[in-house]
């Protein structure tokens, strides 16, 4: 009688089983991790890309604005230099479109957070609701000025999402060599108004912080949190608007 030989018939053992499930288990854990990592890596570069493009149309939408401040639609100046298109010059530039005034909403807020100013948007070249313009910090994001309100005032309405980014240290600083010629200030209120006369052009810097809404993120810790994502905006605005001469 011929025997047969069964052990070549055999399966895994135990042991080779289960050292065979812990390299796969290995290999599956790496695999997710790495997938994970990607999504998480893929994410914040989402809200990144986010952040720089809230920023740049948030920084572009105010500079275009604040550079209008003063603009009335009948004043102009004709090729000698002088104004046309209205009876006088103090009609071509009333007080109120000649005045930009930089504030605070509280004293929570950094000096000169605030600005309000006026343009001839309705082309009515009087000062009414439609024509009064302005923003403004409060509660790490930027607020639009509704109506003629005034800096201290409620009421403005947000324009970026504090879910999703933290607005802070904005500033509205008025330069040289305008500062010292037509401006006055008094406590943090400060008013630059030029003359009809004047040729001094206003001039402003424009800063503020911006910082991504993240999880691991201490928007008001001092020094910075190094887990948050933060872009600084400085820009000048020049102002040519106020005077007409």
């Amino acid at each position: 009688m011929q025997l047969t030989n069964r052990q070549n018939n055999l399966g895994f053992s135990l042991i080779e089983f289960m050292i065979a499930m812990t390299i796969s288990l290995v290999a599956i854990g790496m695999i997710t991790s790495i997938y994970l990592s990607g999504l998480i890596i893929d994410g914040k570069n989402i809200k990144l890309a986010r952040l720089h493009q809230e920023v740049s149309s948030l920084t572009l939408l105010m500079i275009n604005d604040i550079k209008r401040a003063g603009y009335i639609n009948d004043a102009h100046f004709n090729t000698t230099g002088t104004i046309s298109g209205c009876v006088s010059p103090a009609l071509c530039s009333p007080v109120q479109f000649r005045t930009i005034i930089t504030d605070a909403k509280d004293s929570d807020e950094p000096t000169d957070s605030c600005i309000s100013y006026a343009y001839d948007e309705d082309g009515s070249g009087g000062n009414n609701n439609s024509n009064a313009m302005g923003y403004r910090l409060h509660n790490g994001a930027i607020e639009v000025r509704v109506a003629q309100r005034s800096c201290d005032t409620g009421g403005w309405t947000d324009i970026t999402d504090s879910q999703f980014v933290h607005i802070s240290a904005l500033q509205f600083l008025v330069q040289e060599p305008a500062l010292s010629n037509i401006c006055s200030r008094v406590g943090t209120h400060l008013i630059c108004r030029p003359s009809i006369e004047t040729r001094s052009n206003l001039s402003l810097l424009l800063r503020f912080k911006a910082t991504l809404i993240e999880d691991r993120c201490e928007v008001e810790q001092v020094p910075p949190d190094r887990d948050c994502t933060s872009i600084i905006v400085n820009e000048h605005v020049r102002i040519g608007n106020v005077i007409y001469n």
